[in-house]
């Protein structure tokens, strides 16, 4: 089946004229920028990876030679070469609280479980899956009526803050040593289950909202306040992005 291109292809277009015609609060944090918004502006490169182990790549990294290593939203381990190459710290940004909700989907498991708020843990990378020592951690609450999808970015927002306030410690020389977890068992979350995606269901809770993801996408500047569905919205080509863009 060819992937989708546009917008009306995979919601009504009404539905989303809708969502966007609805007056709400917007935001504290009013913009957000795509990865190639924050490169042009930074004027940055960057080089898609799809397979940590393509020869080229961790000679690449070495020839780099990076103070730092940070992982956002990255879902592969680090082979010890490469959490070595990193002169000070390799880093990752963890959108769940630790050592209770490791893995994967951890807000989807903590709205499950009926947790009131969600956690965000940055911590130094281990040969482990998000078991290194924390350097920093936070939590957002989980309101009513909103969606795994809005908690999920919530709590990338908040990583961000917490990963900013790393660098400039980095930046005075301080050493990122990090609190262990003490022996305390890290708890391990896999891909929800259809058992565990039914429960979600019958507990009232949601995966995404219409009206939250447009209010996501014009804090990505797609759409103009009181604007109408354009009609060339279509989906970005590259396969490393889900973000829409104006044609």
């Amino acid at each position: 089946m060819p992937r989708p291109r546009f917008l009306a292809e995979i919601m009504p277009r009404d539905e989303v004229s809708e969502a966007l015609a609805e007056s709400r609060p917007g935001p504290a944090a009013r913009s957000l920028h795509t990865l190639d918004g924050l490169t042009d502006h930074f004027r940055l490169s960057y080089r898609v990876v799809r397979d940590l182990k393509e020869p080229s790549l961790l000679a690449a990294v070495r020839a780099f030679a990076p103070d730092v290593i940070l992982s956002v939203r990255f879902s592969f381990r680090f082979a010890p070469d490469f959490i070595a190459a990193a002169r000070l710290a390799a880093i990752n940004v963890h959108p769940g609280r630790l050592p209770d909700y490791a893995g994967l989907y951890p807000h989807f498991h903590s709205m499950l479980a009926g947790e009131r708020s969600h956690g965000c843990t940055v911590h130094l990378i281990d040969e482990g899956i998000d078991s290194g020592p924390v350097l920093a951690s936070g939590e957002v609450a989980i309101l009513p009526g909103r969606s795994a999808f809005a908690n999920n970015l919530e709590s990338h927002l908040l990583g961000n803050r917490l990963v900013v306030d790393i660098m400039k410690g980095l930046v005075a020389g301080e050493v990122p040593t990090g609190k262990p977890h003490h022996g305390q068992p890290v708890h391990q979350h896999t891909y929800p289950t259809p058992k565990e995606f039914h429960a979600f269901h019958m507990k009232g809770l949601s995966l995404i909202h219409l009206r939250e993801y447009v209010d996501y996408l014009r804090r990505f500047g797609l759409f103009d306040e009181g604007s109408s569905l354009p009609a060339g919205a279509r989906l970005a080509e590259s396969d490393a992005s889900d973000w829409l863009k104006s044609a």
